[in-house]
């Protein structure tokens, strides 16, 4: 470890500083960032989805802080009227509805003194993605090391932006818009004011068009879309595969490039534990232990072979397809696709509002969305699976509901002149074992 921290030599520094502005100057960075208050926070992104106060039923002790922003409260805070958004505004003409949360992880009632944790998660949708009515974006962040929560926030800001710059029109200008983003993201985070050599982000984002869906992803924030088979019954399609070191392909990089791929084994635990992941290391040491094999930041793990080089698919939508499930692995490592899939569609048959529109939309929503619904119940899952001996993870859910009957409502052909996306944000609320424990286990504590 000491020979990876080493420190540098004068000329080192002085190259690294010549590289910095080197690459400042290629991405049109400003030299004078603070890093005080961060000017480029969610509220000053130009695309700002709209936020609905909404009632929700959530666990005990924990509220929903969603914000109504009108045109006119966006246009008084940013400064300026976004393009296209108008006195009339602009609304989404694709038939869609989208949902989105963030939900703080926390540390188990465990005993002896709490680990600190803060919430490192991401998640953005923008319905009139570079204010186009039939073109939206849905994103998820998972950010991890001791600046995850930064490196989450400020890749995002940075990738929807850079995104945005090129042209999308074709599968093979989508393609190359996602790797050139990412790898301009991996440079932006080795020229942040904190240190990244061993904390970074995955990436997973959805262009969605009427008839068309383009996926990329670095890391293991995981998409899945529901469709209808010829029967009827609802069939979950992996839009993703996760970047994990073991995978054959992933692990010959690595080696090639320096690296090395074994499990961080403690305790009495052996090799053949499935429950321990493999993680990427530089040859000879145990240092920096990256449990994915591709990641934006992580420089030093880059080094050896974890490159951000996204992975990108396009999928011609078709009327079966029913919606698409987009998290972060806090719900994937207690949910496969098809079981979160069923999960959804039995929800909002359970829980629709008196109007028939889905759980939490509408015009007087008293049902908790279905994105907040599931983060929680994956939440609830860790609590018990792990026997309250956990750190849960964050959790980030994203869900845009497409074509066929689970969308039905009458809201819906008034689509053009409405806001469709809802968006939760407890990313700073403070949970507890006790939240999602019955009543009787409370007691019993």
């Amino acid at each position: 470890m000491g020979g990876c921290l080493s420190s540098e030599s004068s000329e080192d520094k002085e190259s690294k500083r010549l590289r910095r502005v080197s690459i400042r100057t290629q991405l049109n960075i400003p030299h004078s960032y603070e890093s005080g208050e961060d000017p480029r926070s969610p509220q000053d992104m130009r695309s700002i989805m709209q936020q609905r106060k909404r009632s929700v039923k959530l666990p005990e002790g924990m509220t929903s802080d969603g914000v109504l922003h009108s045109e006119e409260e966006l246009a008084a805070h940013l400064g300026f009227t976004p393009k296209g958004r108008g006195s009339k505004g602009i609304f989404s003409k694709l038939p869609y509805s989208y949902e989105a949360t963030v939900e703080a992880g926390f540390d188990c009632d465990r005993g002896g003194s709490p680990i600190v944790k803060e919430c490192q998660d991401k998640a953005f949708v923008d319905e009139c993605f570079l204010d186009e009515e039939d073109q939206a974006i849905l994103c998820v962040f998972d950010g991890h090391g001791p600046h995850g929560k930064k490196c989450a926030r400020d890749t995002c800001k940075f990738f929807v932006d850079s995104l945005g710059k090129h042209r999308l029109g074709t599968k093979r200008q989508v393609r190359y818009a996602f790797n050139a983003t990412c790898d301009k993201c991996e440079k932006y985070l080795e020229m942040s004011p904190y240190d990244t050599r061993v904390s970074g982000t995955t990436m997973t984002c959805c262009i969605l068009r009427e008839k068309e869906l383009h996926v990329g992803w670095v890391g293991d924030s995981r998409a899945v879309i529901a469709s209808r088979g010829k029967d009827g019954e609802l069939i979950s399609t992996d839009l993703t595969k996760d970047h994990k070191p073991e995978d054959p392909a992933e692990r010959k990089r690595i080696q090639r490039m320096g690296g090395e791929v074994k499990k961080f084994i403690l305790g009495g635990a052996t090799d053949d534990d499935d429950g321990i992941p493999y993680r990427v290391f530089v040859l000879g040491t145990m240092v920096p232990g990256l449990a994915m094999s591709r990641s934006i930041g992580d420089t030093m793990a880059t080094d050896v072979g974890a490159v951000p080089k996204p992975d990108v698919v396009t999928r011609v939508l078709s009327p079966n397809d029913t919606f698409i499930i987009m998290a972060s692995d806090g719900l994937w490592e207690v949910f496969d696709g098809q079981e979160a899939c069923e999960w959804v569609s039995e929800y909002v048959k359970e829980n629709r509002e008196a109007d028939g529109s889905l759980p939490g939309h509408g015009d007087d929503p008293q049902n908790t969305s279905v994105c907040v619904a599931l983060a929680n119940e994956a939440q609830r899952r860790w609590v018990v699976n792990f026997e309250a001996k956990c750190i849960v993870d964050d959790t980030s859910v994203v869900v845009a509901y497409l074509f066929d009957d689970i969308v039905q409502d009458q809201i819906r052909q008034k689509k053009t002149q409405r806001h469709s996306a809802i968006f939760s944000d407890h990313s700073t609320v403070r949970k507890r074992v006790s939240h999602f424990l019955p009543k009787t286990s409370r007691e019993a504590e």
